[in-house]
């Protein structure tokens, strides 16, 4: 808890500086740092190839935040899917564009009544979790301050007993000048 307190609070008055990340790659190398975390449940990986712009430790944070939250929720199908996808202004040329990355699970979801709330900090929708589970109901608020530092805002559709999907925007970046750092 407290080292999420301290990441948080350090967040709010941060500057950061958005690299080129070549978007398969980064995807990928998320992929097997949170296959530890995944307890039996596949995280499927769904995009095609592009560069996008951002702070990768800051990012690895963000969905690994997510991706926790969506394998937490028990998806019916043991399967939490990551997919990303290009749009850009101008066909020929990604630098221009939006990446969209999306987190969907098959779980639980989370009431109408509560969305509004989810991204407050120490706010949790089941209140039968203890904070001695893993939880401490500051993930999404971190999750919705590092998205902010990236011009993004994250998006919330769920239903329940269906599952959710969270997603968010980010810039895109010119495919030459991608790096391959996570």
């Amino acid at each position: 808890l407290s080292r999420k307190l301290m990441d948080l609070m350090a967040l709010t008055d941060r500057e950061v500086e958005l690299v080129p990340l070549e978007a398969d790659g980064f995807f990928r190398r998320l992929r097997d740092t949170l296959r530890p975390l995944l307890g039996g449940v596949a995280l499927t990986l769904r995009g095609g190839p592009g560069a996008f712009r951002g702070d990768p430790d800051l990012l690895q944070c963000l969905l690994k935040n997510l991706v926790e939250n969506a394998v937490r929720s028990r998806p019916i199908n043991d399967e939490v899917v990551l997919c990303w996808e290009f749009s850009d202004e101008q066909p020929s040329d990604k630098s221009h564009g939006r990446m969209t990355v999306q987190v969907s699970d098959t779980g639980r979801g989370i009431p109408p009544d509560e969305l509004p709330h989810i991204t407050e900090p120490f706010y949790m929708v089941d209140k039968s979790r203890t904070r001695d589970g893993g939880g401490a109901g500051i993930g999404l608020s971190l999750c919705r301050q590092i998205a902010r530092l990236h011009g993004a805002e994250l998006r919330f559709e769920s239903l329940p007993d269906r599952g959710t999907t969270v997603s968010f925007e980010l810039a895109a970046a010119g495919q030459e000048a991608a790096h391959e750092d996570i």
